[in-house]
């Protein structure tokens, strides 16, 4: 977000602060972004006020812990609740994660391979840090900032709450193509990642990418990614 503005000398300009509300975003995709996953945000309230005034968008798994951040359990259960979904679908499918330590967890999966990137590997290696997270967060600003101007040609507070902050992140989230997704994993891996045998069915090919980011420093105004390959 802006924060500088051009005004006319001796007009009055009125500054703020900036927002100290966190939340933790889980981003998953395959391949070639035709199954991206539901968001998984993670947020410090339990039954936040505003979800009492409408609804969470079906693209939005919501979750909670003190300080917002993705943790082992959280992550176990979302792993767990995953490979249901494939064991149901019959599909088998390789997970690539970096090695945060709230990934470091070993629950018991049916249709679900884990493959942990190498330390220091992330920025190089894993597809959602080569711009899949980067478009998603473009295209979040740009409805942030939309929806702030329409407040304030309305005279309404500047403030958007963890409600709407999530169905922007959920929009956002569907417009990024697939061709950017695409893109993204051959800038990674080379545009050869998934080297189908004669015969194989396509779904025992398969490659989700999910990403995190518990290590790295955000800017004030914006919220953390947990960016699983």
């Amino acid at each position: 977000m802006p924060n500088k503005t051009i005004t006319f000398k001796n007009e009055k300009c009125s500054g703020g602060k900036f927002s100290k509300k966190r939340i933790t975003v889980l981003v998953c995709t395959n391949r070639d972004g035709s199954d991206k996953r539901k968001l998984l945000v993670i947020g410090k309230s339990k039954k936040p006020r505003c979800f009492k005034r409408g609804c969470l968008p079906p693209t939005i798994t919501y979750a909670n812990n003190k300080k917002a951040w993705m943790t082992g359990e959280l992550f176990s259960k979302w792993l767990v609740d995953f490979d249901k979904e494939m064991t149901k679908e019959k599909r088998k499918i390789l997970l690539i994660i970096d090695n945060c330590t709230a990934h470091n967890v070993d629950p018991t999966l049916n249709s679900i391979e884990l493959l942990y990137l190498p330390p220091n590997t992330t920025s190089k290696l894993q597809p959602a840090n080569q711009g899949i997270i980067q478009n998603m967060k473009v295209k979040y600003r740009a409805r942030l900032v939309e929806r702030l101007l329409v407040r304030c040609e309305n005279n309404l507070p500047m403030e958007v709450d963890l409600l709407s902050g999530i169905q922007m992140f959920s929009g956002a989230w569907s417009d990024v193509r697939r061709e950017t997704v695409e893109n993204c994993w051959k800038h990674a891996f080379g545009k050869k990642v998934i080297r189908k045998k004669k015969g194989q069915k396509a779904a025992e090919n398969e490659v989700q990418e999910n990403d995190d980011p518990e290590t790295e420093k955000e800017a004030e105004d914006e919220p953390r990614v947990d960016r699983k390959i």
